[in-house]
């Protein structure tokens, strides 16, 4: 029995399934004719990619050393936690510093990555998931397919199952191919050491969330204090549209007594302000 994987758009049950060797087939043969048509309307082959962002400005031997440089970075972290031997406290940092280069590294390729799918192969690749996203996504209540074509899964009265579907059906093809965060091995470190929670979130020896800092946060990653109430970097607290929580006192003269705002003043302070705006 093929694999299948159930997700759901809007509380409604749906699976995707792994293809067939018929729908793989099928989909080699669009790819082809994707291909030879992205080819004669003109899109780039994906070999002539780096020499396009190059002349764009887009990517330099700079950029490139900054990338090597971050690579090194992630795999002299993996070696490091690998081999252990060093306080706990510091293949922490070690796991911390790691997720902070590949973040770097993303940045770094986004430019490349936006206009992979551009290129001829992109358009064509991506054609060829949409086209096995609709043979192989089911309604989870009825076993029926929801798409009858390539028009279907693309209809702006579908775009949220049909997004949902293609990001499904891909992690499904590629789980043997792509590894996910949490399959990463500084959050694989960071979850057996329980620094991090199932969800990858930075908690405390008590399960309480914090931040990389780690400074209590709430579900939202805002800072909060030990009540649960968001605050500053200062520790003042915040409501929870962020503006401060404090009593409001009279502003003083210049010899420290309280001034009495009257209406008239307010009015004319309002004025005042109406007139600079």
């Amino acid at each position: 029995m093929n694999k299948r994987q159930e997700f759901t758009v809007d509380d409604k049950p749906y699976y995707v399934t792994e293809p067939s060797t018929k729908d793989l087939q099928d989909a080699d043969l669009l790819y082809t004719k994707e291909f030879h048509k992205a080819l004669k309307e003109g899109a780039m082959l994906r070999v002539k990619l780096d020499e396009y962002l190059r002349e764009q400005g887009l990517w330099s031997d700079k950029q490139e050393e900054q990338y090597q440089s971050l690579q090194k970075r992630v795999d002299d972290g993996e070696y490091k936690l690998q081999k252990g031997g060093i306080p706990l406290s510091q293949a922490k940092e070690v796991a911390i510093d790691m997720t902070r280069a590949r973040r770097e590294m993303l940045d770094l390729l986004r430019p490349r990555s936006e206009l992979e799918d551009v290129t001829v192969e992109g358009i064509a690749e991506n054609r060829r998931l949409q086209f096995l996203t609709v043979r192989n996504t089911y309604d989870a209540n009825t076993h029926t397919l929801c798409f009858k074509t390539l028009d279907d899964l693309l209809n702006t009265e579908n775009r949220k199952l049909g997004i949902a579907a293609v990001r499904e059906f891909t992690n499904l093809l590629y789980s043997g191919i792509l590894r996910s965060d949490s399959e990463l091995p500084e959050n694989q470190f960071l979850k057996r050491w329980k620094f991090v929670d199932d969800k990858l979130r930075y908690i405390d020896r008590d399960g309480h969330l914090v931040n990389v800092r780690g400074e209590r946060v709430d579900e939202k990653g805002r800072r909060i204090n030990e009540g649960g109430e968001p605050v500053d970097e200062d520790g003042r607290v915040l409501t929870d549209d962020g503006v401060y929580k404090v009593e409001g006192e009279p502003f003083l003269d210049d010899d420290g007594n309280p001034i009495v705002e009257t209406d008239e003043a307010a009015d004319k302070s309002e004025s005042v302000i109406d007139e600079i705006a």
